[in-house]
């Protein structure tokens, strides 16, 4: 009796041990997890518009990971279930240089993989440009100014379009200038044609994030009759504008100071009198002299600037000639960056001639003019005073038709030497018809020339090859403008 309650006992205790011990495995996982157990999950995402190398994300517990192509991504070490992750871009794609920003980065991760993270990128805007668009032949085409952002691979990316002009009585924007600051953009209407209606000069103030323009209050302001260029001082207080006049008496230059604060316009004193229909205006580096371009005289007119009131006094000596009257008729002016030596394209004579600029703002010719293609538009200059940049319509295709085609327009390459062009192009790329303008962006990496384009408007776009100046057409980079494209400037973002 007493050995069978002994081992009624013990198996009592045995069992209970037995019953604890298993439990107490049970809760601690065992070997074969439990409801309570850490699970090994992933984290990632996606990433879009990434169009080059460079990108390396971030994030707590993982090793950096690099990523050089769009789609998904995922880190490189799994997270156990209860830890948290924090994605972010340790460093940003470079070529070409783009920003990406990251969503749904940060969290705790459950028991399911986590591929919710999404990184998106987008190339960095380096700047904006600005187009004048003159309308079509329809008066009542009164044309608008484009609105593009310049990308860091130089691509435009197009942002919209603005009125210019009163919209009844003065379209016709063939003309438009930035300030230094980047913050207001003026555009010369020229006023309808075959009237003596007034142009006028458009003022709008800059969206600096986007580029994008509003009218400042009281634009447009009154200049005189047929505006066609427009420019602004390197200090941002003046503008000048150019007014035709009917083309048979000689033409005016109207003088603006600048509201610092609102971008308005105030005249500066009386318009002061030009040569025979100017069409171009440019102010020296020094921001002491203003240069205009008399088409119809073959001459430039030159002025001495009040630092003060804006107010203009033409030099002695002034106009100095560019070629014999009236053959030469100079279009285009473009001054060097140190303000000594300046370029005019003649459009009738086919060359273009270089001038060497004294302390007190008087030209010099200098040389021989060098050889230009055919009927050139436009000329300008890079930031180094190395190389000039010329566009040349070309011959019409049929001289003698009634509206006439332009399918051999060129963009030309010079060297600078001691100011002195080269005699000859050492370069020369086909464009679209009727070449109105040429710029260099402010990075000094892009060309950009407006065209035509038999009535519609593109804007061409080139690389620079910074060893010799020499330009190659832009994979994709013809862009959309306005009906008749017909003038643009470029501006860094602020």
């Amino acid at each position: 009796m007493k050995s069978t309650r002994y081992l009624h006992r013990l198996f009592q205790v045995r069992f209970g041990l037995g019953l604890v011990a298993a439990l107490a495995l049970a809760g601690c996982g065992g070997s074969g997890g439990g409801p309570g157990a850490p699970v090994p999950v992933t984290v990632g995402g996606t990433v879009s518009g990434l169009t080059g190398g460079g990108l390396v994300l971030q994030s707590t517990g993982a090793t950096d990971l690099a990523v050089n192509a769009n789609g998904s991504f995922t880190l490189t070490a799994p997270y156990l279930s209860g830890t948290s992750y924090g994605v972010t871009v340790k460093t940003q794609p470079s070529v070409p240089a783009q920003t990406c920003t990251v969503l749904n980065g940060s969290g705790t991760v459950a028991t399911n993989n986590v591929n919710n993270i999404a990184v998106s990128c987008e190339l960095n805007t380096i700047g904006f440009a600005y187009v004048a668009n003159q309308g079509g032949s329809d008066v009542s085409n009164f044309g608008n100014v484009s609105v593009f952002g310049i990308m860091s691979t130089g691509a435009l990316e197009a942002r919209g379009a603005v009125a210019s002009g009163d919209g009844v009585t003065a379209p016709g924007p063939t003309s438009v200038a930035v300030n230094p600051a980047g913050t207001f953009v003026y555009v010369a209407n020229n006023g309808i044609k075959s009237t003596t209606t007034n142009g006028s000069v458009s003022a709008y103030r800059v969206n600096t994030s986007t580029g994008a323009l509003t009218p400042i209050s009281g634009s447009p302001f009154p200049a005189g009759l047929h505006s066609n260029a427009v420019t602004v001082d390197p200090t941002g207080h003046f503008v000048y504008v150019t007014n035709s006049g009917d083309g048979l008496t000689n033409g005016t230059l109207s003088a603006y100071t600048v509201n610092p604060g609102t971008g308005a316009l105030t005249a500066a004193g009386n318009p002061v009198a030009t040569g025979l229909n100017p069409s171009t205006v440019t102010v020296g580096a020094s921001g002491r002299f203003v240069y205009v371009g008399n088409t119809g005289s073959a001459s430039v007119s030159a002025y001495n600037i009040n630092a003060t009131t804006g107010v203009l006094t033409e030099l002695a000596g002034s106009p100095y000639a560019t070629g014999e009257a009236p053959l030469s008729a100079p279009v285009s002016i473009s001054i060097d960056p140190s303000g000594r030596f300046g370029y005019v394209a003649n459009n009738n004579s086919a060359n273009i001639s270089a001038f060497t600029i004294d302390a007190n703002g008087v030209l010099t010719t200098l040389g021989a003019a060098s050889g230009a293609g055919v009927y050139p538009l436009a000329v300008t200059v890079d930031a180094a005073g190395k190389f000039a940049y010329v566009t040349n319509a070309g011959p019409a295709d049929d001289p003698n038709a009634p509206s006439k085609t332009f399918s051999h327009s060129e963009l030309s390459v010079y060297e600078i030497a001691s100011g002195a062009l080269s005699a000859a192009p050492k370069g020369v790329l086909a464009t679209g018809a009727l070449p109105t303008s040429v710029n260099i962006d402010p990075s000094g990496r892009f060309v950009y020339v407006t065209s035509l384009a038999n009535g519609n408007g593109n804007v061409l776009a080139y690389n620079i090859n910074p060893a010799n100046g020499l330009l190659t057409a832009m994979v994709g980079g013809q862009f959309s403008a306005g009906s008749g494209a017909y003038a643009m400037t470029t501006t860094r973002k602020p």
